[in-house]
């Protein structure tokens, strides 16, 4: 079934462009499978054989394929690829949803294809969590830097980690802009402890945003949108409530890097995300509003074909009327984070980290530790992921 929505989709892409005169190459992304992707070629042009090579080139990364079949039909050349490997097949997709042309190359020929997609191309969600023991490294420092005193005597805690999001293209749910996208997300990062000494941001937001903005080789999968978000401690009074302007993306101009590996990762290259607006902090019954800046940047590197290592910072402004004592305006978070990757296929992977800052709703300094077992998937159901 999925192959003769394929064939039809492509069929439909090519019969538009040749309605107006012109054989437009076309990479349909509404009718593939993680693993399949399907061309509309022009027979024109050098077209690929049953069985040869073919190498998607995409914002910095490429994605290695198998032509399975390569037929004329109806005037136009109908090309179906396999992706070599099934396990990267989720993340292969996910680098082309954020680009509007692709770069193909077969034996000695190259063409520059188009992406077709439409709203129900953005339909994504993913998420993953994480679970395992957490041991603080300096418990009694606080935001400024400064040794305090504090009756907490834990060292260990059970920690927790969630993270997901789910997005659909449109406005809420009315596919009425290709560009246009409803997210809507949920981190947890919790412990079994009360003390103020261990993480405990948790955070829910909803927003709309223009999405899959590109601009060469500076920016691609970018995103500029509203949100609206609450950030709550489990186990402490405090929260906070903000409205902000969000831009994130990829530049691929710093792609991910594989070292030691027989075959090369396809992942986001440096990534981004910034967001500045209104927030309304609440502590101990007492409220504070002012202005925030939010931003971090995150970069992957893969080592002996199992092993992702990842590197975060994030810095916070927070410009409010009142701060709370010995906290500074700005806080910083620097986090380093060693997966082996257990099973490519099912995303399941063991993972030790190391966090050194302040950041999220809590304010206070932490260097923690964290050792623990972790599960992602990415769903791509618009573009036939089930």
């Amino acid at each position: 079934m999925k192959r003769i929505a394929l064939l039809l989709g492509l069929l439909l892409l090519s019969a538009y462009g040749n309605a107006f005169g012109q054989c437009k190459p076309i990479l349909d992304l509404t009718a593939t499978s993680p693993s399949k992707i399907g061309f509309s070629l022009c027979p024109d042009k050098p077209v690929p054989n049953e069985g040869d090579a073919m190498v998607i080139e995409a914002g910095g990364g490429q994605i290695v394929t198998t032509v399975k079949q390569s037929k004329l039909t109806l005037g136009t050349q109908i090309v179906r690829a396999e992706i070599t490997e099934p396990a990267k097949a989720q993340e292969d997709m996910l680098l082309l949803v954020g680009v509007s042309t692709v770069t193909v190359k077969f034996g000695t020929n190259s063409l520059e294809v188009t992406v077709a997609k439409g709203p129900e191309a953005l339909n994504t969600s993913h998420y993953e969590w994480s679970i395992g023991p957490a041991t603080q490294g300096n418990k009694n420092t606080d935001t400024a830097g400064t040794t305090s005193t504090s009756t907490a005597t834990v060292d260990n805690a059970l920690r927790f980690r969630y993270t997901g999001e789910y997005a659909r293209g449109g406005f809420f749910g009315q596919k009425t802009n290709a560009l246009l996208q409803t997210t809507a997300s949920l981190s947890i990062d919790t412990t079994d402890q009360s003390s103020p000494d261990f993480i405990d941001n948790n955070r829910v937001s909803v927003g709309t945003r223009l999405t899959n903005l590109s601009f060469g080789r500076l920016l691609m999968h970018g995103n500029l949108g509203i949100e609206a978000r609450l950030d709550k401690a489990f186990h402490q009074d405090v929260r906070d409530a903000d409205a902000v302007v969000t831009a994130s993306g990829w530049v691929p101009v710093i792609p991910s890097i594989t070292l030691f590996s027989q075959s090369q990762f396809i992942a986001a290259p440096l990534s981004f995300k910034a967001s500045y607006g209104y927030r309304d902090r609440s502590q101990a019954g007492e409220s504070v509003k002012g202005r925030v800046f939010e931003g971090s940047a995150l970069y992957n590197l893969f080592l002996f074909d199992r092993f992702q290592v990842s590197f975060s910072a994030t810095l916070t402004n927070n410009d409010l009327d009142t701060q709370p004592a010995n906290t500074p305006k700005t806080q910083r978070l620097y986090k380093g984070t060693i997966a082996y990757l257990e099973n490519p296929d099912t995303g399941f992977k063991v993972l030790t980290s190391i966090e050194d800052g302040s950041a999220g709703v809590m304010l206070r300094k932490v260097r923690q530790y964290f050792l623990g077992i972790a599960l992602s998937k990415i769903d791509l159901s618009g573009a036939g992921a089930k």
